[in-house]
Order: C-alpha cells, then sequence, then structure tokens
C-alpha cells in the first residue's frame, strides 16, 4: 500500500503501518475525492469525498474495528488511537 497523499493533516496522527494489516478489496472513487492510501494499482483502500454529496464521506475497505474487537491485530489499535482523535481534532 502506499500513502497518495503524506503531507495530508490525517498522517501526522497514524503511519501508513498503523493501517496496514489488509483490506477488503479496493474503490475507485471519482477524480475530485482525496485517495489517501492505494495500492499498487491505485485502488482506493481510505479516501474522502466531499464532492459528491452535502457532506463529508471518509470511506476505507479497512476494518479496524472488527479486528480491534478481536484483539489479534495490534496495528488496529495503533489505528484506532490515531484515527478517532483524527476524527475529532484533525482538518479532515
Amino acid at each position: 500500500m502506499h500513502l497518495q497523499q503524506p503531507e495530508h493533516d490525517l498522517f501526522t496522527y497514524i503511519s501508513l503501518e498503523d493501517a496496514t494489516w489488509h483490506q477488503h478489496g479496493v474503490f475507485w472513487p471519482s477524480q475530485e475525492a482525496d485517495k489517501l492510501i492505494t495500492t499498487e494499482d491505485g485502488g482506493a483502500v481510505l479516501y474522502i469525498d466531499k464532492t459528491s454529496t452535502k457532506g463529508t464521506w471518509i470511506v476505507t475497505t479497512l476494518d479496524p474495528d472488527y479486528h480491534f474487537g478481536s484483539y489479534f491485530m495490534p496495528a488496529t489499535e495503533r489505528f484506532l488511537n490515531g484515527f478517532l482523535p483524527w476524527l475529532t481534532h484533525g482538518k479532515i
């Protein structure tokens, strides 16, 4: 996986390693979306869409809540420890 926008504010809260365990496929969002984490072929594992609706969508094929609750993937705890504060205090 790759950081498409390493300067994005999210990455002051999490690292790529914090978001790396596995993903459940990829998305192919519109060009207006901010793809933050992608696969080799450019598919989005995590992206932000501020244009297709009146709101803001943060979309991912990661499932940290499930794996955190299953207690077998430590990266998910690091991800949530950064991601949730970013939702509250970060620049989305």
